[in-house]
């Protein structure tokens, strides 16, 4: 817990929910309660730096860089961050750039596009991100969801997601950071039957870039105008060819205009031309500098 200085990740006082939530959506056992993760069988390593007053950048950088550590350690490769917000921090870029896993992160909640209005650090150009917005139901883009033809990738489901939350309970909850967990799940669940997906991260990305469900709704939203598909990744990704899926029908073109039998009449020449115009005469523990970032 980097925000408390702790290794007490849970924390009832700092409304830990929103980690709690996330984590079911990954890896929720099989038990025949609640709900079943995207990858039930995997392991979380949780690792905490906001709180109720947002978060500072170098406790991000901090969680990034244990993230990193451990990663070489025990071999954790996929790192979910559902949290954003904050300035331009080549720090932190450089923290992600450097940290050798597929860094899924939420395109954020203020209906933006960030193709325009950068959002951090799903915005960062490291090639090991991938940057997820959320859809309803419908494979409609959600009302608050972030976006952006070149800046965010894909999407997942991430309005009204039930998961586990403290108290061995479940509940809805909506947002980007709902998405991403979708995602990351995924991003598992290729690496169990391909392992070596886990030390190519650009790979691993590009796998689910390229094996997503055709949502139409998101054209022009995505890079990709896709959503996550699990089914198709893990087939892939094992070497089977995955589904393939009806393409977005592309708009007709108008007809053409039928040829005239003959040319219209040219129009007379003037006698002479009008005269021209005259122009007009005149004339953002120890006190830290916290940013605004935000679970999302």
């Amino acid at each position: 817990d980097f925000y408390n200085n702790d290794n007490s990740v849970f924390d009832t006082a700092d409304g830990d929910k929103h980690g709690t939530h996330v984590s079911g959506t990954i890896a929720a056992s099989v038990n025949n309660q609640g709900v079943v993760g995207v990858a039930p069988n995997v392991k979380i390593l949780a690792l905490k730096f906001l709180g109720p007053q947002g978060g500072s950048t170098s406790d991000a950088i901090a969680a990034v860089e244990y993230a990193t550590q451990m990663g070489m350690r025990m071999g954790m490769r996929i790192s979910n961050n559902s949290w954003g917000g904050g300035s331009y921090s080549q720090a932190l870029k450089d923290a992600i750039d450097s940290s050798g896993m597929l860094f899924v992160a939420a395109a954020g909640n203020a209906s933006n596009n960030n193709d325009t209005t950068p959002f951090y650090p799903a915005s960062y150009t490291s090639p090991n991100i991938l940057s997820v917005a959320a859809v309803n139901d419908q494979g409609n883009l959600a009302s608050f969801s972030n976006y952006g033809a070149s800046s965010v990738d894909i999407s997942a489901p991430g309005v009204e997601v039930l998961s586990s939350v403290p108290g061995g309970s479940w509940a809805f909850l909506s947002g980007t950071s709902m998405a991403t967990p979708h995602a990351t799940g995924t991003a598992a669940l290729a690496a169990s039957v391909n392992a070596r997906l886990l030390n190519d991260p650009q790979n691993l990305k590009k796998l689910l870039m390229d094996n997503g469900k055709p949502d139409c709704a998101t054209l022009g939203k995505t890079a990709t105008g896709d959503m996550v598909d699990a089914y198709a990744v893990v087939q892939a990704a094992g070497g089977s060819p995955p589904p393939n899926p009806a393409p977005c029908a592309s708009p007709s073109p108008p007809p053409a205009a039928a040829p005239s039998s003959s040319p219209p009449p040219a129009a007379a020449p003037s006698p002479s031309p009008p005269p021209t115009a005259a122009p007009p005469g005149g004339g953002k523990h120890k006190h830290k500098k916290r940013h605004h970032g935000r679970r999302h």
